[in-house]
């Protein structure tokens, strides 16, 4: 998902379990108790590959 901005930045929050990936940054927000899941690292993990795989 790619959050409406205006000069780059979120002009919404993003909603619980909705990550948003941009050129730069990704930014998840998760429900639950404040930990690390493995939702968590799915995130990271997706986010990293967008990066490195990328041509």
């Amino acid at each position: 998902m790619i959050a409406p901005t205006i000069g780059g930045y979120a002009t919404v929050q993003p909603a619980f379990n909705v990550p948003v990936f941009n050129a730069t940054l990704g930014y998840h927000l998760r429900e639950g108790a404040h930990n690390l899941t493995r939702y968590d690292w799915l995130q990271y993990l997706t986010f990293a590959r967008s990066h490195f795989n990328a041509k």
